[in-house]
């Protein structure tokens, strides 16, 4: 408490100024956590003073409540270009309410912030510098270490930035680096998860959803405090586990009115989660060209028009991640050789795309198609077709067998760590990368 209550004097965070009977004074007190190694031994004890809630008024006692939070794809995209490139990879950590100063530091040191992604700070030149925030949590990374190092230096000459060294537990996600490559898991937080849901005994499955139809047929769950809960928790887990998406994205549609059935689903997903805890995300290098993937389902529906529909729309959308994606590719200073590739099984959808004959019947999707049209006529996304049984995104709209399944993960790079993970987070396991979810334990 003493330590962060000198923080924040030394940085001159607040104002001290007389009370007036105009003003409504809040009150403050300290929050305490403690955080864990990914081992579970405690890593440090934190306070952190506030303001109490509950009684302020906004525009009066506050006017944001803003925390500068990096999108999921933006890490993603980082940490694949530090490994594609063998970056400098380090992390740091500093107070939240230092934002406003720590951006005007980094523009100081010659950093610019992405039009992207604001919390992506990059400095050009010779040897490129990134720095993404996320909260109080920094990740800095770039193509010199040394240059690195005189950042990280000059920040803490400013800040009472804690050093935590190189890249190893960053927002809950557990992180190995090896020459090979870098494995991004979140096998502590899962764990912890089937432990407070008391699954940890449970029999594992191979799919996360099966048959499950998520229906409004079954009772209405007398208490729907433990669905929502650990709806909430297993979202996070996405993170790290696409492999998870589709089945969550289903419960998640029912978290105001649960039902038994639905319940049935969520239970379902923690026996999968069991039977592949070690599972994460395997990052290494490859080719730098960027393609996607989309596909939609209409809920096995069979008039093809709003198939189509749902497919052309789901190309807008998949369209739209791409430009964001170059946007940051152009901000970061690496630009693609190639137009993005865009890949859709609907040969409709695909000849709407490209005929410049509008047709009548599909003029209330008009914004998608002049958006999708413009894209492919300039160049910016080239869209091509991919039979339905290498498309990747059939995990992301349906329930799948499990030899589809566990096909789709393999090519989503979705796997246990394909290397020792030596250390004292676990005790020394050789693991195999080719070992299927019905292995495991």
């Amino acid at each position: 408490m003493q330590s962060e209550l000198n923080a924040l004097l030394q940085t001159n965070t607040w104002t001290l100024v007389p009370p007036s009977p105009l003003y409504n004074l809040v009150g403050c007190k300290w929050v305490y956590r403690v955080k864990f190694k990914p081992d579970g031994s405690v890593d440090r004890f934190k306070a952190r003073l506030v303001a109490k809630g509950f009684h302020q008024q906004e525009g009066l006692d506050y006017h944001e409540t803003f925390s500068p939070v990096a999108k999921p794809v933006t890490i993603r995209l980082l940490l694949s270009l530090a490994v594609q490139y063998g970056w400098f990879l380090h992390q740091l950590d500093v107070p939240r309410a230092w934002y406003d100063e720590l951006f005007q530091a980094l523009i100081g040191l010659g950093f610019q912030s992405s039009q992207a992604d604001t919390s992506l700070f990059i400095k050009a030149g010779p040897d490129l510098v990134f720095i993404l925030v996320y909260v109080d949590d920094i990740l800095v990374t770039g193509s010199s270490p040394s240059a690195c190092q005189q950042v990280i230096q000059h920040l803490s000459s400013q800040f009472p930035v804690k050093d935590l060294g190189s890249l190893h537990y960053f927002l809950g996600l557990q992180v190995t680096r090896s020459d090979r490559g870098l494995f991004l898991n979140q096998t502590k937080y899962a764990y912890d998860l089937l432990h407070k849901t008391d699954f940890l005994g449970a029999k594992a499955c191979t799919t996360p959803l099966g048959s499950f139809r998520l229906d409004n047929s079954s009772p209405l769950l007398a208490d729907p405090t433990f669905y929502r809960s650990t709806v909430g928790a297993l979202q996070y887990l996405t993170w790290t586990r696409p492999d998870l998406a589709f089945a969550v994205n289903q419960v998640c549609q029912f978290m105001h009115q649960p039902r038994e059935s639905h319940l049935g689903a969520v239970k379902r997903i923690l026996r999968y989660l069991k039977g592949t805890l070690e599972h994460g995300l395997w990052f290494q290098q490859g080719s730098t060209h960027l393609s996607a993937y989309s596909d939609a389902d209409w809920a096995g529906c069979p008039i093809d028009r709003r198939s189509t529909e749902a497919e052309y729309r789901g190309i807008a959308l998949a369209a739209a991640e791409l430009v964001y994606i170059s946007k940051l590719f152009k901000d970061i200073g690496l630009y693609l050789a190639d137009p993005p590739t865009l890949w859709c099984d609907n040969q409709s959808a695909m000849a709407l795309a490209s005929n410049p004959v509008f047709h009548a019947r599909t003029k209330h999707i008009e914004v998608d198609y002049h958006f999708i049209r413009e894209l492919v006529l300039l160049g910016y996304v080239r869209l091509k077709f991919v039979s339905s049984s290498y498309q990747l995104a059939d995990i992301f709209t349906k329930s799948l067998s499990t030899a589809r399944f566990q096909f789709l993960c393999s090519k989503l790079s979705v796997c246990t760590a394909p290397f020792s993970l030596r250390g004292a987070d676990r005790a020394t396991t050789e693991i195999n990368p080719s070992h299927s979810s019905q292995s495991k334990t």
